[in-house]
């Protein structure tokens, strides 16, 4: 936390989690569980915000269904979240075409690229989401190398799944991604 002249506090983006009714996050480098953790506690490494300079990239990694949007929002705000499935969105409705997804994974890359050229290697404080599925390394590695050139901190955060749920992540997706789908996503899973 940084307390300003005047009083007031300002709070580093990582505690909006603590909007989560129930929050646990293990420690930077380690994942969040999509499940009901045993406890609420917060064990939160604060190094990355030992100044209010810090620019830092969050990738999410997980499965359809295990909560990475909602975690996304609760990292980010809007224009710094970056998701592919954002340009499969039409009129307000997710209309998937796989015809398109190498155009839009592209898209996605470039306008997050754009976001943190804004900030470059030495200026002011950011945020930048990536909100993707990421099941392969090399699906992220664009995002690692950008966010590093501009000076951005990279975390990689990995919402857990279990393979028993499936059905439920099916079912609590909001792009109606389906199990079979959500199946051959964990099967090429690194």
């Amino acid at each position: 936390m940084v307390i300003h002249r005047n009083g007031g506090l300002e709070i580093p983006p990582f505690f909006k989690l603590l909007r989560y009714t129930r929050p646990y996050i293990i420690g930077f480098g380690e994942n969040p569980t999509c499940t009901n953790p045993p406890t609420s506690k917060i064990f939160i490494n604060l190094l990355p915000f030992g100044d209010n300079m810090t620019k830092i990239c969050y990738i999410l990694r997980g499965l359809p269904g295990t909560g990475k949007s909602m975690l996304a929002d609760a990292l980010g705000s809007e224009g710094s979240i970056f998701s592919t499935d954002s340009y499969f969105m039409v009129d307000g409705e997710y209309q998937f075409d796989p015809s398109k997804l190498g155009e839009y994974h592209k898209r996605n890359l470039e306008d997050a690229t754009a976001f943190m050229e804004r900030f470059g290697p030495h200026t002011t404080p950011a945020t930048c989401v990536i909100d993707n599925t990421n099941t392969q390394h090399w699906e992220y590695a664009s995002y690692v190398d950008v966010a590093k050139k501009n000076g951005f901190i990279v975390q990689v955060i990995t919402v857990d799944w279990d393979s028993k749920h499936f059905a439920l992540y099916a079912e609590r997706n909001s792009h109606g991604v389906p199990i079979e789908a959500i199946q051959r996503m964990a099967e090429r899973w690194e």
